[in-house]
């Protein structure tokens, strides 16, 4: 089995026109979309029912398209660049606890590989209360001074109301061994605005870890929405310029 469970840290660091920085502990599941039929559902591993105390939800995933979640990773790539992906997707994401789900990120690998880094990544961004989604291609080159995989973009979606919308996101990636390291920096008018990251560590996918995470860190939907309102209201407190919702 493919699948699995990632644990470590994530941090956010604005740099302007405040300072402000914070870090939790972070828990994140990873699924090989092959591999969902037998993982989640009735008698499986994972139930898809909300009213479990964990399971995982289907549909709340690319919304912009339709059919099995696998199909739409490929028709969202396909639709982009013409050519249908082939192998292996893998889904970096958030559980649902207790019918609450949230993931601010979530990040599929496509045409993953073991030894390899995926051609392609699709990073689906969700915002907070407006319960939009946008999701963005990303085609990661290597960038040899920063010893990482790197990808650049506009900005296209308001995420945060402390944030203005004329950004670049400019993305890099680690993946060695058992660690993945996500870094996310906005960039305006030359100048670097905030970084976010993610350093996490591959853990089997098994009754007894799923046991041991939800005892652990339980409801982690919940803990990363908490979280969120607690954040803004720290920077409400120290006055940081609010941009609303275009």
């Amino acid at each position: 089995m493919q699948s699995c469970l990632y644990e470590g840290r994530v941090t956010h660091t604005r740099h302007t026109p405040i300072e402000h920085q914070f870090e939790y502990r972070l828990t994140m599941a990873s699924f090989d979309l092959a591999e969902l039929d037998w993982l989640v559902g009735p008698r499986c591993l994972l139930p898809d029912h909300p009213s479990a105390a964990v399971s995982f939800p289907r549909d709340v995933h690319l919304r912009c398209e339709r059919g099995s979640l696998e199909n739409r990773v490929r028709d969202f790539v396909e639709h982009r660049t013409g050519e249908r992906p082939t192998g292996t997707i893998r889904l970096l994401t958030q559980l649902r606890y207790f019918g609450v789900y949230f993931s601010p990120l979530n990040l599929y690998l496509v045409g993953h590989q073991e030894d390899a880094f995926p051609r392609q990544i699709v990073a689906e961004v969700n915002n907070i209360p407006w319960g939009e989604q946008h999701a963005y291609l990303l085609t990661p080159t290597w960038d040899r001074s920063q010893q990482a995989w790197t990808y650049e973009h506009p900005k296209q979606m308001h995420v945060s109301p402390f944030m203005p919308m004329d950004q670049h996101y400019r993305w890099s990636f680690r993946h060695a061994d058992e660690r993945l390291v996500v870094g996310l920096e906005n960039w305006q008018d030359g100048r670097r605005i905030f970084h976010a990251g993610m350093a996490l560590k591959k853990k089997p996918l098994t009754t007894a870890t799923l046991r041991r995470f939800s005892w652990s860190m339980p409801a982690m939907s919940v803990k990363v929405i908490a979280a969120i309102y607690l954040e803004a209201s720290k920077l409400w407190w120290k006055r940081c310029p609010i941009f609303p919702h275009p």
